[in-house]
């Protein structure tokens, strides 16, 4: 593995600066606040500064240690701050890294995977396996109001939790939003907020659930059996004069993630 920082990229005058001496007649408590001060300002501003971005791997504690010539423990102290203020996690035998920002947009938060979403972002990905346009199913045309005929912007993505597959998505929108705009929106998973800065403000959404076996070619998207048991679901996403804005349907195969709903009356 390749960390994003080594000790050996900073100037011998450089660690000499900041390497942390007790001053004398401090307690032990108090140096070790000082010490755990000096490491946790290091790491804080090169978080804000950009230097480690997120996702991010940040220097491991054998290299915190060198670098402030201290001991474990305020290196543990400042890490254990960081991650209590949401700035780092901490993965158990790969180290430590900058978190990525929870996702804020109306998918999320309106899906019945958003606790998923809200608590575990750091160790979800996703990546785009296909893209372009295509004639859709008959029932997509019609909800766009669409001719049967006419090709629809699709994406087929996958989303991971710590590289397994959980999710696969088929989106599909109006060929008039640009394709390649698109394509990064996709990319970056920040769909919503570009819809919004193009004046499409999504505000009601539609889902229906039904249990299926996966076909072939979606099963090897997922990495399981044909025939595996999911949840097949098909969300209808408007604007606010409830015009049609996506159609999308999603596969979890069983053993991921479960479908969680509030009904309040």
């Amino acid at each position: 593995m390749e960390w994003a920082w080594r000790l050996s990229d900073i100037e011998p005058q450089e660690r000499l600066s900041i390497q942390a001496t007790p001053i004398q007649g401090e307690t032990a408590a108090a140096v070790w606040a000082s010490l755990q001060e000096r490491i946790y300002q290091y790491l804080l501003s090169a978080i804000v500064d950009g230097r480690f971005s997120p996702g991010d791997a940040i220097p491991t504690e054998v290299e915190l240690q060198r670098l402030f010539s201290v001991s474990r423990t305020p290196v543990r102290q400042a890490l254990g701050r960081l991650q209590t203020e949401g700035l780092i996690v901490r993965k158990q035998g790969m180290g430590s890294f900058v978190k990525k920002p929870s996702p804020d947009n109306a998918w999320t938060k309106a899906s019945g995977f958003a606790a998923y979403f809200r608590e575990q972002w750091d160790q979800i990905s996703i990546e785009i396996c296909e893209w372009g346009m295509k004639v859709p199913e008959p029932h997509i045309a019609a909800f766009f109001g669409s001719p049967v005929d006419e090709p629809l912007t699709r994406t087929l993505r996958l989303r991971r939790q710590e590289g397994r597959p959980v999710m696969l998505l088929e989106k599909w929108f109006l060929a008039e939003i640009p394709e390649d705009h698109l394509k990064d929106a996709e990319a970056s998973d920040i769909f919503f907020d570009f819809m919004k800065e193009h004046g499409v403000v999504l505000a009601r959404a539609e889902e229906t659930i039904e249990a299926v076996g996966l076909p072939a070619e979606h099963a090897s998207f997922l990495e399981v059996p044909k025939g595996t048991p999911a949840m097949f679901i098909e969300r209808r996403s408007m604007d606010k004069t409830k015009r049609p804005a996506a159609f999308t349907k999603y596969w979890v195969p069983r053993g991921t993630w479960r479908y969680h709903s509030s009904i309040i009356t």
